[in-house]
């Protein structure tokens, strides 16, 4: 009786375990003669191998759906990676197509205006064709009549000399004669048209614009900030415009100003930058001065602008974003106009690095405010007299290692800033 519920015993424990065979007697009888304590030990192991055995088992399946997965899913998102890189790419040139084509666009309008400008009748061009025509015999309507001829040239000398245009000189004359006449040709008879073409086009070659009314053309996209390479308060007009044309204070371009939205906004971009404290002021100060010039073209807000900050004639004539007239070095402003298509889709490691490298030529641990006589804080002179200076800018010669083609023809040594 004993032995068949051992038995059985040994059974459950082996079904339970997970056996598949009959256990043999040789085991089953050695198994009898073992102690209790052997026995529990006996079946702990067996148990336990159970367990690990299970787990094993869950662990394999595991691995097999894991490797299905990645089988399945890994092609699906590299393709998706490269899909969003390609829309990417897409949105970018799209974005600069944009820009092109708006700058395009204001050229064709610009052009089309001169050209309509160019089919308006000239009194003068009116006259000498007439009189042509009139001595060659081609003329289709009745010619003038000698005093009618000489009152127009007249009428037409005199607009050329005041400038006033054909609408005064010649709508008062008298109507043509019907009768034609008979004079031959003669050569003293065409000089008075000579002269007053020659009059006309001296008068007509207007002087050039003043140097304060020429803004440099640029091609940003205002409401794009994912596009823009910086100066993002020229799209705030209605906000800038009634800025005072320097700031109160440094303090407004160094923590911001709720007074000043100008300074205010240029505090806040110079933030996302990594400026020296010392750089954010004097950059800070002189994007101000040319944003408020940019806003407000005026005589007086040119002469605010130090000479090395004015535009140049390549800035003048090549359209580029507005924050590359910040460069203090003209040469290397040029430069980087010319060749900005290779570091536009670059511009935030660009910029970024030349936050970190620009330097202002002030000794190292010098104040650059001090207390006025109302116990404000305002800038010194000296470093106000340096930041207005071109020779009080440096670089550090990891930009100019960097971006060596930028700094061609200039004197690096004269620019270059170097760590004591």
């Amino acid at each position: 009786m004993t032995s068949a519920i051992l038995c059985t015993l040994h059974l459950g424990l082996c079904s339970v375990a997970g056996a598949a065979a009959i256990p043999d007697p040789a085991e089953l009888a050695s198994y009898e003669a073992m102690p209790s304590m052997d026995k529990k030990r006996a079946r702990d192991r067996r148990s336990q191998q159970s367990l690990r055995d299970r787990k094993q088992k869950r662990i394999t399946e595991l691995e097999g759906l894991v490797a299905r997965c990645k089988e399945r899913h890994q092609g699906r998102d590299q393709d998706q990676d490269q899909a969003y890189n390609s829309h990417d790419a897409y949105a970018r040139e799209i974005s600069a197509l944009r820009q092109q084509n708006k700058a395009l666009v204001q050229r064709q309008e610009l052009l089309k205006s001169l050209v309509l400008s160019w089919d308006e009748p000239d009194p003068i061009t009116v006259v000498a064709t007439a009189a042509e025509d009139r001595w060659t015999g081609t003329a289709t309507l009745p010619p003038l009549g000698d005093e009618d001829h000489v009152a127009c040239l007249r009428a037409a000398s005199t607009a050329a000399r005041t400038g006033a245009g054909g609408s005064a000189g010649c709508n008062n004359l008298p109507p043509p004669h019907t009768e034609t006449s008979s004079h031959p040709r003669s050569e003293t008879e065409t000089l008075p048209i000579a002269s007053a073409l020659a009059t006309s086009s001296s008068s007509s070659s207007s002087p050039p614009p003043p140097p304060w009314s020429r803004i440099p053309p640029h091609d940003d996209d205002f409401s794009n900030l994912e596009t823009l390479a910086g100066c993002p308060w020229f799209g705030h007009a209605s906000l800038i415009q009634s800025c005072p044309d320097t700031p109160h204070s440094p303090l407004d371009i160094l923590y911001g100003s709720t007074l000043n939205p100008l300074a205010d906004m240029i505090h806040r971009n110079s933030n996302r930058r990594p400026f020296r404290e010392l750089e954010r002021l004097a950059t800070g100060w002189l994007a101000y001065l040319f944003t408020r010039w940019v806003c407000n073209p005026c005589p007086e807000t040119y002469r605010r602008m130090p000479s090395f900050l004015r535009p140049v004639k390549e800035q003048l004539e090549i359209v580029h974003p507005m924050v590359l007239n910040m460069v203090p070095w003209s040469r290397v402003r040029v430069a980087l106009i010319r060749a900005w298509p290779q570091y536009r889709d670059n511009y935030r490691d660009f910029f970024g690095l030349f936050a970190c490298c620009i330097r202002i030529r002030w000794p190292w641990g010098e104040h650059v405010l001090e207390r006025a006589a109302d116990n404000t804080l305002v800038m010194r002179q000296d470093f106000y007299e340096t930041l207005m200076s071109e020779r009080g800018w440096m670089v550090t010669r990891d930009f100019v290692d960097q971006y060596p083609a930028l700094f061609a023809g200039v004197h690096v040594e004269s620019i270059l800033y170097n760590f004591i």
